[in-house]
């Protein structure tokens, strides 16, 4: 789901039913929030840009509304308004390629996040540029993270761990551990999965964000424009089974 692996972990008196709730939380949320889907939420917005204005849910202008503010705060390297180049990319499709630096420009035309209309009366949003996509990708599966823990902390969960393609979550005590502790795993990418340089263990009184790295970094920014397909130094994991 959201082309991602999702880990879950649950501990409470109906576990179930806890994790059913999530997984149609993750399916409303990524039928929200897909900038991939033809058929979801942000992409009726996306198709209507430069036509006109679109009332949303108060999810979706929120963190559309959070995205344009940090996407105009300088220096700052998020620009959510970067769609029509990340669609150019094809990042995390099979067809992924180099756009030749014509394609790049015409994208980056069309890429301003002022031109990101947003009306909190109404909580409608506006591409003001006909061809504007909205790609909240950098953002999306923390804030999904973040509203499905909430969602557990709510029902009074003993404890949760949700993994949401390197943003995760854990709250309360670990319990594949008679101490309760959570360990994070210190690992160099090039080497085995699960060979690990150190473990850092943790004690964690309510809620704790974590966001993990992967082996190769895709950056497009709207600074260097520049594909960066680096391995990166070290890559933390979090260790629920030991």
């Amino acid at each position: 789901m959201m082309g991602t692996i999702i880990d879950i972990l649950i501990e409470s008196d109906t576990p179930e039913k806890h994790i059913n709730d999530v997984c149609h939380l993750l399916t409303i949320y990524k039928n929200r929030f897909s900038a991939n889907d033809a058929d979801s939420e942000l992409m009726v917005i996306n198709n209507s840009s430069g036509i006109t204005p679109v009332n949303v849910h108060p999810d979706l202008f929120e963190l559309t509304q959070l995205g344009k503010t940090h996407s105009l705060t300088h220096p700052g390297n998020l620009n959510i308004a970067i769609g029509p180049l990340v669609q150019s990319w094809r990042i995390g499709f099979d067809d992924a390629n180099v756009p030749n630096p014509e394609k790049i420009q015409k994208a980056l035309a069309l890429s301003n996040p002022n031109n990101i209309i947003l009306n909190p009366n109404t909580k409608s949003i506006f591409l003001s540029q006909k061809g504007m996509k909205i790609d909240l990708g950098a953002l999306a599966k923390g804030y999904i993270a973040d509203k499905v823990m909430d969602y557990l902390k709510s029902e009074k969960v003993t404890s949760a761990m949700i993994n949401l393609g390197g943003n995760v979550l854990v709250y309360g005590d670990n319990p594949k551990q008679e101490n309760g502790i959570w360990r994070i795993g210190i690992q160099n990418p090039k080497t085995t999965h699960g060979n690990n340089i150190g473990i850092l263990s943790l004690k964690i009184n309510l809620l704790l964000h974590l966001a993990f790295t992967n082996d190769i970094c895709e950056l497009v920014t709207k600074i260097t424009i520049t594909f960066l397909t680096e391995k990166l130094a070290i890559q933390l994991k979090l260790i629920w089974q030991v």
